[in-house]
């Protein structure tokens, strides 16, 4: 049972009951703001981006309101290469 008092160890552990599904939340969160600090350090307009990671302008929309559930880890991870962004996993 959630309560006021619960202590968690992330914002994802508080959103979502279910710690998989929590942690997928934080990987995909991590992309999300890694891709979106890209596009803005490079500059790169709205329609650049549509673009540049073939998605359309809601979803440019959904990506910059940070809405994590609109996107699997395997788009982000096309995106995030589309930027050419290094992305690479470490399993412990």
């Amino acid at each position: 049972m959630i309560t006021a008092q619960s202590r968690y160890k992330s914002v994802w552990g508080a959103l979502e009951a279910d710690s998989v599904q929590a942690k997928n939340f934080a990987l995909r969160s991590a992309l999300m703001i890694d891709i979106n600090e890209c596009c803005l350090r490079r500059a790169i307009s709205t329609a650049g981006v549509m673009d540049r990671l073939c998605i359309d302008a809601s979803r440019v929309v959904d990506l910059k309101n940070g809405r994590v559930d609109k996107f699997s880890l395997e788009d982000l991870v096309d995106m995030a290469h589309r930027l050419d962004l290094k992305v690479s996993m470490e399993i412990v």
